[in-house]
């Protein structure tokens, strides 16, 4: 039995938790503009700069598991089915999906070789010079495969053709999940992203443009299917949900920020600089990178199914919450899609054209770009939702915004 009580019920924190990981990813690449190769002999203040916002790839992280918890949501509701069968399914995440995307990879093209088309030693480089192979791949998906085109066009976008595949990949999943159980669909998970990295392994050494590093689908098919679990943890009647339910009900705020304390503990000490090297060398790089990857993704889990139980609870057991209720983070969640699309060129932007004539120094710059860059980028790219993913939600003109941004949250694209 499902304890979600309507189709339409909004969960606010997913927004606000979708807001602070896209906002953590533009002020990752805000950083990189200025210290895309990390300098020697940085200043304690730039050493600070570069720890808090050095670790961009833990918000995809949370991006691929809040895509599972989310798609998981209607899935319960339907008794564990697909709303509409598979081609529904798939129909609507293209049209939630494809517009968007396409917009964003033809006006960074259009950049690329026009206003934004030089490099300047920031993290924008890596997209510049781009070819018609690069364009057809993008547009099949299937950048994240080849390092010669995983950061062409627009850096950012790799991370699009991973949730797409997993789309592709969900109704399987949930087959699974009905028939043989949630553990059974997470072993699939597991056993997927262990072929996929070893078949991407023995390519490379016959294609050395393989990509090994976070492409296809691995390791992200577990993160996806750990926001699955966690949704079903959060939602569903059986007798183990519930008692986990029960046991996060009675913790006390203490004991929560414990449990996150060790986890992040075991995170840190599995190192995280990788060497160049054979087969045996990239084999152990891929095993660090994706550990690294699932166990943050397995804590961005537990989280939601905290947040779910504290939702459910009484006001007074709320207080984790308050932070996530804040309306501006909730709005920002609903239009996260455009604003991960499109802040690499806007940042490269207001770098060339503004920043590079004031008289700052490296650091004023960076900190310049993320406190008044980054509110300028969040404007721009509600801008871009109302013109490329609104028509694509509601089919008439006369909807009100707020019922868009309504219609956007409980039908994220990431």
């Amino acid at each position: 039995m499902s304890l979600l009580n309507s189709a339409k019920q909004r969960f606010q924190y997913l927004d606000s938790i979708r807001a602070i990981a896209a906002l953590y990813v533009v002020m990752h690449h805000a950083m990189l503009q200025y210290y895309f190769i990390k300098p020697h002999n940085l200043s304690t203040a730039e050493q600070v700069i570069f720890k808090i916002f050095s670790d961009g790839h833990l918000a995809v992280d949370t991006f691929i598991v809040l895509s599972g918890f989310s798609l998981m949501l209607s899935i319960i509701r339907n008794n564990y089915k697909l709303k509409g069968g598979i081609v529904t399914f798939i129909k609507r995440r293209i049209i939630r999906i494809v517009p968007a995307y396409y917009a964003t990879i033809a006006v960074s093209l259009l950049l690329a070789t026009t206003l934004i088309s030089v490099k300047t030693s920031s993290s924008w480089d890596m997209s510049v010079n781009a070819n018609f192979k690069d364009f057809v791949i993008h547009l099949l998906f299937l950048q994240d495969i080849f390092l010669s085109t995983s950061t062409k066009i627009n850096y950012s976008l790799w991370s699009i053709a991973v949730e797409f595949r997993l789309y592709l990949i969900f109704p399987l999943i949930v087959w699974l999940w009905r028939r043989k159980g949630p553990f059974s669909a997470l072993l699939f998970a597991c056993i997927s992203t262990i072929t996929i990295s070893v078949l991407l392994i023995v390519f490379k050494i016959y294609y050395p443009d393989i990509n090994l590093f976070r492409s296809g689908v691995s390791p992200f098919i577990i993160l996806f299917t750990s926001g699955m679990l966690a949704a079903d943890l959060a939602f569903s009647g059986n007798d183990a949900a519930v008692r986990i339910r029960r046991f996060l009900g009675n913790l006390n705020t203490l004991s929560i920020i414990l449990l996150f304390i060790i986890a992040a503990g075991v995170y840190k000490i599995i190192p995280s600089e990788i060497d160049n090297g054979g087969p045996s060398t990239n084999t152990y790089n891929l095993v660090v990178i994706e550990s690294k990857d699932i166990i943050f993704g397995l804590i961005s889990a537990a989280f939601l199914v905290l947040c779910a139980t504290t939702n459910a609870l009484t006001i007074k057991k709320k207080s984790i919450l308050k932070v996530l209720c804040w309306e501006p983070l909730i709005l920002i969640g609903t239009f996260s899609y455009s604003l991960y699309l499109i802040h690499p060129f806007l940042l490269q932007l207001l770098t060339q054209y503004i920043l590079a004539g004031m008289h700052l120094s490296t650091f004023g710059k960076t900190c310049f770009l993320i406190l008044v860059g980054t509110p300028l980028v969040v404007f721009i790219s509600y801008l871009f939702f109302l013109i490329f993913e609104k028509p694509f939600l509601v089919t008439s003109q006369n909807v009100k915004i707020k019922e868009v941004e309504t219609i956007a949250a409980q039908n994220p694209a990431i």
